[in-house]
């Protein structure tokens, strides 16, 4: 059966148990590479969603300073008015008591002439 040279049945065993090893190593490296793919995938996945939600977040931030930032400017400015209304108002007492007062100052001074040519 056997001739000088050719493989013998162990030796073809050897090479089938070698060759089954291969493949199962090359199964295995294809499964960890896939795995692997798939978890850069997920990685990658997730992180386009959280970036949208920070990028979604942010907007909605400048939403809300902005909105923020016109109510503050409306106040502000409801505030200056009251303020000159007040200071208006102010003034304009002001303007009047000093007017009262010269006319009660005016008609002392007449009481006064008149009781000193009686």
């Amino acid at each position: 059966d056997l001739l000088p040279g050719s493989p013998s049945d162990s030796a073809r065993g050897a090479d089938a148990a070698t060759w089954t090893e291969n493949q199962k190593k090359m199964t295995f490296v294809a499964s960890h590479m896939s795995k692997s793919k798939e978890r850069f995938a997920t990685f990658h996945k997730r992180r386009s969603q959280q970036e949208e939600g920070w990028k979604d977040s942010q907007a909605r931030s400048v939403v809300i300073m902005e909105a923020a930032e016109l109510r503050c400017t409306d106040m502000q400015r409801e505030l200056m008015e009251s303020q000159r209304r007040r200071a208006f108002n102010s003034a304009q007492k002001r303007s009047e008591q000093q007017k009262v007062l010269r006319e009660v100052e005016k008609e002392k001074q007449r009481v006064w002439e008149a009781y000193y040519q009686q």
